[in-house]
């Protein structure tokens, strides 16, 4: 047991400096088994090691030095520890590498008690070079465009990594885009006149660095719109008044939901062959084109075709009778006897017209009058070359046998207008009516006396009368 048997001693006592020669004796203490015994033993205070170790860094050249000033110091003993700092000194600014040196700030601490061990790290700046990935991708139609991403890294190593700040890049066109269907752009390993320019602070760098471009990903592809869309497709109409001639509306308007309100028109929503959406009419009436959903098709790439359904309103054409002030006039002039008609004793007529003018639109035309033997006339009005109005009439005459002026017809007179067996008398009014006249005009009549003197008395008044000549002989 030390201090009871035995003594340890050292000289110097208080030396405890690497490289120190230390002399340590051991004496047995007196009256103890070891009291004629003791040791001597000279020994050299070696240093202890010291770990210093530097990081590494790398990096993409900016024209900015590189440092890397985390250094770590292990080894420290007693109460050296907490009394030394470390940094790491290192500099790269250009393309190129060295070592991340250090400097340690020892303050009160003996250096020369450690022997250090270092570990440095490699400060590296390496020259800029790019890689532009133009990633492109899949789309269900919306209506919007689709533009594939371009996305512009460093290399760093062969692995991509953020480019400095410093560095920008602007893009030359042909990029892959598309909104349509029909627009899908389909690249293969390179776009034709798409690139890449690197700037340096907003300045484009000479040379350029070393660009790499991936692609094979970059295509733009428009999928048809898979939902339900309900188009409504309005066939036209028109409402009119008679005119005798053949009359049409034609076409249609197409309207989409509202979220594709511009996507749809009369150009790719179209009529099924064999269909028309046209509709003619002539009589009065109401005409239907006959539009259903099975009428029309979308050729509409966008949406899937089983997906557009149509909803239709059928166009038609209605023709109304014209209002009674826009009617066609007629007048209407009866016929007259050509002369005044000597009283004969017989009973006299005169029938039928001796005019008729149809005012239509603007131009003024006489009918062709056909006098039946009733007193009714038929009349044909011929209107340009297809048109063709026929008009009778009820009885228009007069008959006669003793002297008087007689009308011909009156203003109560009937008339009736067919087109193609069709009455449309209703477009129609007789704006005059002029009756005719049958004149009877009396018959003159020559008196001459008998001049027979011998009358042969018969017991009788003489009548002279007797003897007159009948004036109807």
């Amino acid at each position: 047991t030390k201090d009871t048997d035995y003594t340890v001693s050292y000289n110097p006592t208080d030396d405890r400096n690497a490289g120190t020669m230390v002399t340590v004796t051991v004496t047995g203490v007196s009256g103890t088994a070891y009291a004629e015994q003791r040791a001597v033993k000279t020994y050299e205070i070696a240093r202890a090691t010291l770990t210093v170790e530097t990081p590494c860094a790398t990096k993409i050249y900016d024209g900015e030095t590189l440092t890397a000033a985390d250094a770590t110091i292990e080894g420290l003993v007693g109460e050296d520890n907490g009394k030394v700092t470390i940094t790491a000194t290192g500099k790269q600014t250009d393309p190129g590498s060295s070592e991340n040196t250090y400097e340690i700030n020892w303050g009160e601490v003996n250096k020369d008690n450690y022997e250090i061990i270092e570990t440095l790290g490699t400060l590296t700046v390496v020259e800029l070079e790019v890689i532009v990935t133009v990633e492109g991708g899949k789309y269900e139609y919306d209506g919007n465009l689709h533009q594939a991403e371009v996305k512009v890294e460093a290399l760093m190593d062969g692995v991509p990594c953020p480019m400095p700040d410093v560095y920008s890049y602007s893009v030359k066109d042909d990029v892959p885009a598309a909104t349509n269907v029909a627009d899908t752009k389909t690249t293969g390993a390179k776009l034709e006149s798409f690139s890449v320019t690197i700037l340096k602070d907003g300045v484009q760098v000479n040379p350029q660095p070393v660009i790499t471009y991936d692609l094979d990903n970059s295509a733009v592809t428009i999928t048809p719109y898979e939902g339900e869309v309900i188009v409504t497709i309005v066939g036209k109409s028109l409402v009119t008044h008679f005119t005798g001639k053949e009359q049409s509306v034609e076409g249609y308007t197409v309207e989409g939901p509202a979220e594709f309100a511009d996507e749809f028109s009369d150009d790719n929503v179209m009529l099924e062959d064999g269909k028309t959406a046209k509709v003619l009419g002539t009589n009065v009436g109401e005409y239907t084109m006959g539009l259903t959903s099975a009428s029309f098709v979308c050729s509409n790439t966008n949406f899937s075709s089983h997906n557009v359904k149509f909803d239709v309103q059928d166009g038609k054409l209605t023709i109304t009778n014209r209002p009674e002030e826009l009617r066609y006039p007629i007048q209407l002039v009866a016929n007259s006897s050509e002369e005044a008609i000597t009283y004969d004793g017989q009973s006299h007529s005169v029938k039928g017209l001796a005019s008729a003018t149809l005012t239509y639109m603007k131009d003024e035309v006489d009918g062709q009058i056909e006098n039946n033997d009733d007193g009714t006339s038929t009349v044909t009005f011929v209107v340009g070359e297809e048109t063709v109005f026929t008009l009778t009439t009820s009885a228009i005459y007069a008959e006669a046998t003793n002297v008087s002026s007689y009308p011909v017809g009156s203003e109560d007179i009937k008339i009736q207008v067919f087109l193609n067996d069709n009455d449309v008398t209703d477009n129609f009014v007789l704006s005059t009516f002029t009756p005719g006249t049958l004149t009877i005009k009396p018959r003159p009549v020559i008196i001459t006396a008998n001049d027979n003197p011998n009358e042969v008395y018969d017991g009788e008044a003489y009548d002279p009368n007797n003897d007159m000549e009948d004036p109807t002989n």
